[in-house]
């Protein structure tokens, strides 16, 4: 049987983000190194991506950089916006 992994929603830093204290790179890196084992991320699309699904190609390098910086995981995304 497999170990069971944590993860976090950025949902959670909604606070952090809308007061500016955490940018987006700031929560990752807040859970990748403060949150005690957890390294799955859960997206909010309307709380981080603001231009999804038209993201330039450059954020998605930057992205999986920050995951591979602060040794998470991408796990989901939520998806607000209709298609």
């Amino acid at each position: 049987m497999g170990k069971i992994k944590r993860g976090v929603s950025l949902y959670s830093y909604q606070q952090a983000q809308f007061f500016k204290e955490l940018d987006l790179e700031g929560q990752i890196r807040e859970v990748g190194t403060n949150l005690y084992g957890a390294d799955g991320i859960e997206m909010l699309d309307e709380m981080g991506l603001r231009r999804y699904p038209n993201l330039p190609a450059e954020f998605f390098d930057q992205w999986f950089g920050w995951m591979e910086k602060y040794h998470t995981t991408p796990v989901t995304i939520v998806n607000f916006h209709e298609n």
